[in-house]
């Protein structure tokens, strides 16, 4: 309960700090991620690391966004790398100083064994939604839910469906 009352409080805070963007400038962020392997993959605990993004505002309602991110996981007492690179468009529903959106794009998958020599890699498909809220017109602080699908395939041929949940928070710098 107490997460939650957090929460809505900086919810309210950004949308009352909030100024409008201007379009056409390029942007560079970074930030925390949490990702929770699902379907074929299932057998990798939930992890958390580090996102880098950058990317361009076309208009006022459009983006291309490209993200790196990877997290640390484990699987029975074995530590995996699990890596992402992700590229794709970005649709604003506004262009105030509060930026619902919704995003879409194609996703790689690399989730390497630290212990053993095993690998499971993949590329597909993601959706996902949240906001940017922007400080003034170079500073905004990014949340988003993120639901990828991708083709797992291991290094002995194994294959299968991947699937991984992510949620976000980056803060990036707009440039003029």
């Amino acid at each position: 309960m107490k997460t939650l009352k957090v929460g809505l409080t900086l919810f309210l805070f950004l949308l009352l700090a909030v100024s409008p963007v201007q379009a056409g400038n390029w942007y560079l962020g970074g930030g925390i991620e949490s990702a929770v392997p699902g379907e074929d993959v299932d057998f990798v605990d939930a992890g958390s690391g580090l996102v880098f993004n950058f990317g361009y505002r076309f208009t006022r309602v459009t983006a291309l966004d490209i993200t790196l991110s990877g997290s640390a996981h484990e699987e029975a007492g074995i530590d995996i790398d699990y890596s992402r690179l992700g590229v794709g468009p970005k649709f604003f529903f506004s262009d105030g100083g509060f930026q619902p959106f919704v995003a879409v794009g194609i996703m790689s998958h690399v989730m390497d064994y630290q212990a053993a020599p095993y690998q499971i890699d993949g590329g597909g498909l993601y959706i996902g939604f949240g906001f940017d809220a922007y400080f003034n017109d170079s500073n905004s602080l990014g949340v988003s839910l993120i639901s990828a699908t991708w083709d797992a395939e291991d290094n002995f041929g194994g294959t299968g469906d991947g699937q991984t949940g992510i949620f976000r928070v980056v803060y990036n710098y707009h440039f003029k």
